[in-house]
């Protein structure tokens, strides 16, 4: 799931919804599994996405293989923090 040097890029409009508005009560519904975080939630960000890309590292383009690649970065980043 991590390290596949994959990214989306998301274009759209984002609004803020405060905890005290009615909108908010209706959107908690969705965090339901981690209702036990709501009580430190300060406001939700909606976002209605117009457009999204995915993004490839360059590597993709001269014929990395993404299990290759998931390997690889794993492999620099745990050496990094060990």
């Amino acid at each position: 799931m991590f390290f596949r040097r994959k990214a989306c890029r998301l274009t759209g409009v984002a609004t803020y919804v405060s905890p005290d508005s009615k909108e908010f009560t209706i959107l908690q519904n969705n965090f339901r599994e981690f209702d036990y975080l709501l009580d430190g939630v300060h406001g939700i960000f909606h976002v209605t996405i117009s457009k999204a890309q995915l993004i490839l590292s360059p590597a993709y383009d001269h014929g990395a293989k993404e299990e290759i690649l998931q390997k690889e970065w794993l492999a620099k980043y745990t050496e990094l923090i060990s």
